[in-house]
């Protein structure tokens, strides 16, 4: 089996999660925004975000009114995403560190 690169792994993306998030977060938004509005998200709407990173579609599926599961194999993505979710008093998104790829 081969190695797996440092952006296969949870580590090599805990070190990055600010500067991720600050680079492109704004450019991952559009995409978050486009994928709630053709998907029809909204109330009674439950979503699961694999690969949440730092909350593009976590936050845009909440703020349609869906509760939110966000999963991340990153600590560091998960904290970063926790710590809007505070900041926001959001109450419809739990984000938890998980691994998605097993």
């Amino acid at each position: 089996m081969a190695e797996l690169s440092i952006d296969q792994k949870p580590e090599g993306w805990c070190k990055a999660a600010e500067s991720y998030d600050s680079s492109f977060g704004s450019f991952t938004t559009l995409f978050a925004q486009d994928a709630v509005r053709l998907a029809n998200v909204g109330p009674k709407h439950r979503v699961l975000d694999v690969g949440t990173g730092t909350d593009a579609l976590a936050l845009m599926a909440e703020q349609a009114g869906a509760d939110v599961l966000a999963v991340d194999f990153s600590k560091g993505m998960i904290d970063c995403l926790n710590t809007k979710i505070d900041q926001k008093g959001l109450r419809r998104i739990c984000a938890v560190k998980m691994d998605g790829q097993g």
